[in-house]
């Protein structure tokens, strides 16, 4: 049985969680619409990020029992909505852990994190260290890491509520976008790099589509090539895409595991598109929601 172990209050809503993979702590990615008028889009999207550190990362071996004492946020940055956030693999300069966001303000941007902050007070908070516009994106939706071929760095795609992607190039200065392209004709929710091959991206939409990139070709500023498509397979959007590798599976059988608003989850066999399977897991509709 799942237990709570620590519990924070977040300043607007709680939008996504990461654990960064070189210490203990956690970004958490807050989003609030403020509505102010008679649409949607006369509404204020709000929100940041905050900071936390886990009881392992006090340095406390004997937490004081309080919730906040394990779970302490240690910095808030941001003044624009998290729609999501991932952290690199790899670290930047001096160390540091560096996290992407997806903003509700049409940009992609990278924070720098040194993790001993959770350990010394007075330490410098996080800093923005990149920032980039997504060309008529409205808002980005979903980021993702992927490493390309030996010596050319890593970059970020994302996904938009115009339902364009974009590949971002993280090794130039300030960030650059290197190819965007309409990809869904509602808004794009999800994006993600295939776990062996760094020349193919997968994505998702509001239009129940599930797509396949070569981005080979990609550059410029110019699309990605369409590498497959299924539309038939989802009844409702495409909201999370999950790559993965296993020993179990032959090689060059790349699998994909996806996330619907139909409630339910599917595994895919991406060489032709082929669901391996459906209804592995059911979730009632009480559980879904929409972003605004």
């Amino acid at each position: 049985m799942a237990t709570t172990l620590a519990t924070a209050r977040t300043d607007y809503n709680a939008d996504i969680v990461a654990f960064c993979p070189h210490g203990d702590i956690l970004a958490c990615g807050c989003y609030e619409l403020a509505e102010s008028g008679a649409t949607i889009a006369d509404g204020k999207r709000l929100g940041h990020i905050e900071f936390y550190a886990t009881d392992a990362a006090s340095g406390s071996a004997e937490p004081s029992g309080a919730e906040e004492a394990q779970l302490r946020r240690v910095a808030t940055v941001g003044e624009e909505g998290i729609l999501d956030c991932v952290w690199s693999t790899e670290r930047g300069a001096h160390g540091a852990s560096i996290l992407a966001a997806a903003c509700s303000d049409g940009r992609a941007r990278l924070y720098s994190i040194d993790i001993c902050i959770s350990t010394v007070p007075t330490a410098p908070a996080p800093t923005k260290t990149a920032a980039v516009e997504c060309e008529d994106a409205g808002v980005c939706m979903s980021v993702a890491w992927g490493y390309a071929s030996a010596g050319t760095g890593s970059r970020l795609a994302l996904s938009s509520t115009a339902g364009k992607l974009y590949v971002v190039d993280t090794a130039v200065a300030g960030m650059a976008v290197v190819s965007s392209w309409d990809a869904h004709s509602d808004s794009g929710w999800s994006v993600a790099f295939d776990a062996a091959d760094p020349h193919t991206l997968y994505s998702g939409g509001d239009d129940a589509a599930f797509k396949r990139w070569d981005l080979r070709q990609a550059g410029a500023g110019g699309p990605a090539a369409s590498a497959g498509a299924n539309s038939r397979s989802h009844g409702a959007g495409v909201c999370c895409i999950s790559p993965f590798c296993s020993e179990a599976v032959p090689v060059g059988a790349p699998i994909v595991a996806t996330g619907s608003y139909d409630e339910k989850a599917r595994l895919w066999d991406c060489r032709m598109l082929r669901v391996r399977g459906a209804g592995l897991c059911e979730f009632p509709p009480a559980h879904t929601h929409t972003h605004t």
